[in-house]
């Protein structure tokens, strides 16, 4: 316990969180234009450019989804769970019951989040200033 303050325990995979942060973090420098192409960037950066595709697809979860990774409170996601393949063919009978899943996980984050008011989250809205300072 540091100055009163309870330390913060999270149950977060540690992974899992690094490659959220690195995937985002490779999104923007494609956004910001760095980088023409994911080839280019993963010539440029050092990796294998499969490897950077399939990492760029975490940065299209749902915002809801990224926190719950983050904060630990989803644990039936995991990072190879994530990474896994999807097949061109058709989906299997695993890649259904995975897909059913994330798509229950998304479900339950959507109605937990509606259940939290913004101000809960935020604060009360501080008043507009009316220009004097």
């Amino acid at each position: 316990m540091a100055d009163g303050v309870a330390p913060v325990t999270t149950r977060a995979d540690s992974a899992l969180v690094k490659a959220l942060a690195r995937a985002f973090r490779y999104q923007r420098l494609l956004d910001e234009g760095l980088y023409a192409s994911i080839s280019e960037m993963a010539a440029a950066e050092r990796i294998e450019r499969g490897y950077l595709g399939t990492l760029l697809r975490l940065t299209l979860l749902a915002p809801k989804i990224v926190e719950a990774l983050i904060d630990g409170r989803e644990q039936g996601l995991s990072l190879p769970r994530l990474l896994e393949p999807r097949p061109s063919s058709g989906p299997s009978r695993d890649h259904q019951l995975a897909d059913k899943h994330i798509l229950m996980s998304m479900r339950k984050f959507a109605a937990e989040a509606e259940a939290v008011s913004p101000r809960h989250l935020f604060g009360r809205r501080r008043k507009a200033s009316n220009g004097a300072n």
